[in-house]
């Protein structure tokens, strides 16, 4: 079944003053991107869900400049719109464009089985794809049902080519190059670390840049090699502002990039049958429940034995169960809240969430980007350490009783040492891998 992709156009016609710049993205995993109707699950790639994708990371790459939440604020309203009546609409506008039905992207519907989604690029054998996929169904989690494996939502299939031509006005002739600059930043940094709609964080939806022009000229070409990426990545920081030699580099107010960021390269093999980005996303999502799951009567993933890191939280859900009042929260957390527990054997759960008003979600500051270079399968893996809880509502609610924050190095220790575990040469056949490049600190 082909895709259905929504193309909207510029609400303002072309201007002599304006700039104009198409980005060249291609959709490398399964994307679960929610279309103009809600109601029929079908999916479809939208400029709204590029537009909050671009700002994301056009809030991310701001925290090196040194501004302010109040800053960041007004700076992003004046760029992209407000309902402020005093600022006025949005100085970018967006279109979809160069998609035809032959671009190649495929729709697998609600019901249908998560292995389905290997099925890209004839990725897995007739056999093979009748099997299950844990690590897609861990990550997936909320999209896919844990106990069959079926999908929750209907998804678009990669491959799929498309263009983003996006339009800006800079008011000011003066502000022409500082803007063309962070655009351009934003769409770079959606095309090699980011993706698209639910669960991107997770790996689902990644994108991968492959082209930009700015006002007809080539201004940046994808990295053919997983080296080069490297290099694109690290180009991403620039100068940090905030960067000190004389003491600790302050922690970011907001999801940022900052001189406390991890960027991990893994690269897959390119002659592998399963050889692309989805089948890398499977294996990690393999290890990530190898790291972190306590498992059930002593096994997971069908027949192995579970590592129990973290003991001590199912511990603490047990004592919970008993009518312990909880001192703390389960270090598993740090992955992103809600974090729920549920007892099959006492039908009874658990759920750990933010303590303040208004607040029930904190995003996992783990990323996942399925890419390719060249031919080479490659996930990238961006840990992005920011302010965990608004300042002032930094308690977490752990079976509705407010438990304190852990304090920042213990807070952060389970994804560090989940990085260094995945960098580890002992587990590249675990993640069929061939190597793992650590982007140089800025």
């Amino acid at each position: 079944m082909d895709a259905f992709c929504h193309t909207d156009g510029f609400p303002h016609p072309f201007e002599a003053h304006m700039i104009r710049m198409v980005a060249d993205y291609e959709l490398v995993t399964p994307a679960f991107i929610g279309g103009a109707d809600n109601q029929t699950g079908f999916p479809e790639l939208r400029v709204p869900s590029i537009k909050g994708a671009l700002r994301f990371w056009w809030r991310a790459l701001r925290w090196r400049q040194g501004i302010s939440v109040a800053q960041l604020r007004e700076q992003e309203a004046r760029l992209f719109g407000s309902a402020d009546s005093t600022i006025g609409r949005s100085r970018v506008s967006l279109a979809l464009t160069g998609m035809t039905p032959s671009s190649g992207a495929k729709v697998s519907k609600r019901g249908a089985k998560v292995s389905e989604l290997f099925d890209a690029a004839g990725a897995r054998t007739t056999q093979q794809r009748r099997q299950p996929a844990p690590g897609l169904t861990y990550l997936g989690y909320g999209l896919v049902t844990a106990k069959d494996g079926k999908l929750e939502r209907g998804c678009l299939r990669p491959p799929l080519a498309f263009q983003l031509s996006l339009m800006f006005d800079p008011r000011e002739r003066q502000d022409a190059k500082a803007l063309t600059e962070q655009l351009a930043q934003a769409m770079q940094a959606l095309g090699l670390l980011g993706g698209l709609g639910a669960r991107s964080r997770r790996g689902f939806g990644s994108v991968a840049l492959r082209a930009l022009r700015i006002d007809g000229e080539n201004a940046w070409e994808a990295p053919k090699t997983p080296g080069e990426l490297v290099k694109r990545i690290r180009a991403l920081h620039g100068n940090d502002t905030r960067s000190s030699d004389s003491g600790p580099t302050p922690l970011p107010e907001w999801t940022a990039l900052s001189a406390r960021t991890r960027h991990l390269v893994l690269v897959g093999r390119p002659d592998a049958q399963d050889g692309t980005p989805t089948h890398l996303l499977e294996q990690l999502g393999q290890e990530l429940v190898r790291f972190r799951s306590y498992g059930r009567n002593n096994k997971i993933l069908g027949n192995e034995t579970p590592e129990r890191r973290f003991a001590d939280d199912h511990h603490l859900f047990k004592d919970v169960l008993k009518g312990k009042r909880p001192q703390t929260h389960p270090r598993r957390a740090v992955f992103g809240l809600p974090h729920n527990y549920y007892s099959s054997s006492d039908r009874k759960g658990m759920q750990v969430q933010p303590r303040a008003h208004k607040l029930d979600r904190r995003g996992s500051p783990l990323l996942v980007h399925g890419h390719r270079c060249d031919q080479t399968p490659v996930l990238v893996l961006s840990f992005l350490p920011a302010r965990f809880l608004p300042e002032r509502r930094n308690k977490i609610s752990v079976a509705r009783h407010a438990v304190p924050l852990r304090p920042d190095e213990e807070l952060w220790r389970p994804i560090s040492e989940f990085l260094d575990r995945v960098r580890a040469p002992s587990r590249r056949d675990h993640l069929s891998i061939t190597d793992a490049y650590e982007v140089p600190a800025p």
